[in-house]
């Protein structure tokens, strides 16, 4: 559902939202910070392409993006190759009381991961583990 309409909040969205919230006041001011947030980062973004033009403007994104995937590889390599095991719990789904786990296997191989998330929320396991290599 989109929350603005021609540029003003749409109200009747705004209100489904407020009403399934704990905290309304709370969640309207965090919506409207989030807009207002995204209005300013549009708009210095098209003074960007309006300063510097748009092959310029994707050169520098792709660049952006290749410095930031070198930066990560290099991290992932100083973690020794294997798999790893972690799960941890949302506090509940909102209709029981019973926590839901979030389960992932991280597999590790030179500068790579392979994230999978496949046994999240199936099963609750005993106890949380920490990051318990297997």
């Amino acid at each position: 559902m989109k929350v603005m309409n021609g540029g003003a909040l749409d109200q009747d969205v705004l209100g489904i939202i407020m009403l399934n919230s704990r905290l309304p006041r709370e969640r309207l001011g965090d919506l409207k910070a989030q807009i207002a947030s995204t209005f300013v980062g549009c708009q210095r973004i098209e003074k960007l392409y309006e300063k510097y033009g748009q092959a310029q403007m994707k050169a520098c994104l792709e660049e952006m993006l290749d410095y930031a995937e070198r930066r990560i590889r290099r991290r992932i390599k100083a973690i020794p190759d294997g798999v790893y095991r972690f799960t941890d719990y949302l506090d509940d789904d909102g209709y029981t009381r019973e926590p839901i786990p979030i389960s992932v296997t991280v597999t590790v191989r030179k500068d790579t991961l392979r994230l999978d998330f496949a046994a999240a929320g199936a099963r609750r396991p005993e106890r949380s583990t920490w990051w318990s290599r297997r």
